[in-house]
Formats: C-alpha cells, structure tokens, sequence
C-alpha cells in the first residue's frame, strides 16, 4: 500500500501578520492555543492538522535567532507539520522554507502542549 503525503499549505496574512499551517483537506475537531500559537487537532489531541502562528514575525525572529519578515512569510515554499506523542506531553514540530532576498532560508522548532498523563 502506498501512502501519499498530505499537503501542507501556508498561508500568510500582511496586515494582521498571521502565519496559517494546514494539512489541505482535513477537517479540525479542536484547537489549543499556548501564547501565540493555535493549534488545531483531529479527535484527542491526535494528529495536528493545522497551526496558526500570530504575530509570527515576532514570534519566529525569536524563536529562530534569524531576521524574519513580512516579504520572507509572504514567499513560503515548502512547508511540514509532525505531531510527536511523548508522556505528559504532544510536540508539534513545524517546518517552513522561505525566500529571504533570493535566497532560502528554513525556520523550524516546536510547539510543546503539555497534558495530564
């Protein structure tokens, strides 16, 4: 059996500077949200099928220790979500590659989401 791998879209808002990360055609069932992530799930924190990053030049400058800007978000080329199930907690891992002066450049890290074991 072969498996095809879902498609990550980005989708990125200027005026609000909000960074949406979804798997294309899967549906939601709900959404944690931890500062300036929301993090959306299939049933019981399963599987992540969507994250929305606000203030995302901010937060991914900070969190990347690379300068990220609004023209960088805007040319998102590729992009990856994994959800990680470790005791006490679910880590979602995101992937981005970008366009920054023509040149690429890739911000990655991770979302921890801890739960009641």
């Amino acid at each position: 059996m072969v498996y095809m791998a879902e498609k990550i879209v980005a989708t990125y808002d200027k005026e609000f500077d909000t960074l949406y990360l979804y798997r294309e055609g899967v549906k939601s069932k709900g959404a944690v949200e931890i500062g300036d992530f929301i993090v959306e799930f299939t049933g019981q924190l399963n599987k992540a099928v969507a994250v929305e990053i606000l203030n995302a030049t901010r937060v991914l400058t900070d969190l990347s220790g690379k300068r990220v800007t609004k023209e960088m978000l805007s040319e998102v080329t590729k992009a990856s979500i994994k959800t990680i199930h470790k005791p006490g907690a679910v880590y979602v891992a995101y992937s981005i590659a970008c366009k920054a002066n023509n040149k690429p450049s890739d911000i990655s890290n991770a979302i921890t989401i801890p739960i009641k074991a």
